[in-house]
């Protein structure tokens, strides 16, 4: 029984797409069900995952783990699967579905000026980036776009098997997911209805389980793609059902669940109030359902009395349209690291970003002998944002934690500093480096 209604939820997602002609646009949830008829489990050790990733980010202390200016940086390969030209897609498709994660994870998109007042500070830089592979698993050079062949018309269904990870299913088989972002490019349409967008598999890698107990095979994991969806401006969405959806930010959704991320609206079982469940992230407001592929900034579906905020509209992990999925929030943006050191930690490489530094912001006098230090920040920079300032010897040794720079010129008496050189760092509310500078006190 457990299994005949594991698969027939599945099935009620996508069947109902297809009654109202408008795609699911996220799978997670049917996957998810799938997954717990497979190894049954497996959605209370995530549950525990989340809920691991969620104290650590509410201390602070994912936000804090590694350096806020180290930039996390995936190689990803799409395989794209087709049986006619028209789903074997360009090039240029591809390239700028890289383009936009590395926009929207990076904060470069310029529509962030859409996002209301009340969430604007809360929008921040994941610093995860992405580049195609350069290598495959041989150790060949790649340009990480794997084309093949296939058999198959499509891989969309009334439940979700991943046929299309395993060659021997009429698929193409992952590369090393360890090493690699795999993304599957096929057709997902059901009775040439297009009835899903994508699904990923999220990390389930939790600590203290047995291994192999609850954990399906790592060549299933990664994200899968509908072919019509991939890219800015695909013109296999130009119109109808999957014109809200011309922005390539299905994918940067499926990345974010791929890196730990939930639902804003946290999928509440039938039955079960949504404002009692949300996603458990306290810069995310309490959200009962999901959008329906549209912008609406005045939805507001959960009433919390004081201090009450409307459903974020403008999170990329909502089903709002394209072109109102404009952030990520500080603390998705913990999750996500925290899962990518704790539970995807081969997959990535890390470097300090100079990026991270901001001109307008001054400490001086530099070298420094004066028995104080100046640290001026513009005013435009506290109308938004909180900023710290932490100071450490050459060997990592604290020498000031977390002195609060409350106006726009600070004076720090340096009198008991012994000579020598210093890192100074500026940060802002959630651990961003805003800047770094080495200072020599004479």
């Amino acid at each position: 029984m457990k299994k005949l209604i594991t698969t027939l939820y599945a099935g009620l997602v996508i069947a109902g797409a297809l009654r109202a002609q408008q795609p699911e646009p996220c799978g997670h949830t049917a996957y998810q069900h799938y997954l717990e008829q497979q190894y049954p489990g497996i959605m209370q050790r995530q549950q525990e995952l989340y809920n691991q990733a969620l104290q650590q980010v509410n201390r602070q202390a994912a936000l804090r783990q590694v350096r806020s200016d180290t930039v996390f940086t995936i190689p990803v390969v799409f395989h794209v699967l087709h049986n006619t030209n028209a789903k074997n897609l360009h090039d240029s498709l591809i390239i700028s579905q890289m383009e936009v994660f590395n926009r929207d994870f990076r904060k470069r998109n310029a529509d962030t000026s859409t996002i209301r007042e009340i969430f604007r500070s809360r929008s921040i830089d994941t610093r995860i980036q992405f580049v195609f592979a350069d290598r495959d698993p041989q150790g060949n050079p790649t340009n990480g776009i794997n084309r093949v062949r296939v058999t198959r018309s499509t891989y969309g269904g009334f439940s979700l098997n991943d046929d299309m990870k395993f060659s021997s299913r009429g698929g193409v088989d992952a590369w090393n997911t360890s090493k690699y972002l795999n993304i599957w490019v096929c057709d997902l349409s059901v009775n040439n209805l297009d009835a899903l967008l994508g699904y990923a598999y999220p990390p389930v890698d939790a600590p203290n389980w047995n291994p192999g107990s609850f954990v399906p095979s790592p060549e299933h994991d990664g994200i899968v793609l509908h072919y019509k969806i991939v890219g800015r401006n695909n013109p296999f969405a130009a119109s109808g059902a999957l014109a809200a959806s011309r922005d390539g930010r299905t994918a940067v959704h499926e990345v974010g669940h791929y890196l730990g991320l939930r639902h804003t609206w946290g999928d509440p079982p039938n039955g079960v109030n949504g404002c009692s469940v949300d996603d458990g992230i306290d810069d995310t407001p309490l959200t009962s359902s999901r959008s329906n592929f549209d912008c609406n900034k005045t939805r507001n579906t959960c009433n919390t009395g004081a201090g009450d905020e409307p459903d974020m509209v403008e999170n990329y992990m909502d089903y709002s349209s394209h072109t109102c999925q404009v952030m990520f929030s500080a603390k998705q943006t913990g999750i996500m690291r925290f899962v990518l050191t704790q539970f995807r930690s081969a997959v990535y490489t890390a470097a300090i970003s100079s990026d991270t530094i901001v001109e307008a912001f001054k400490i001086f006098p530099n070298p420094n002998r004066e028995g104080r230090l100046t640290v001026e920040i513009p005013e435009e920079q506290l109308k938004s944002h909180r900023y710290t300032l932490d100071m450490t010897d050459m060997n990592g040794r604290r020498i000031w934690n977390g002195i609060a720079l409350k106006g726009s010129v600070n004076l720090l008496g340096t009198q008991l500093v012994a000579r020598g050189v210093y890192i100074v760092r500026i940060l802002d509310e959630t651990g961003r480096v805003a800047r770094l500078e080495r200072v020599l006190f004479l």
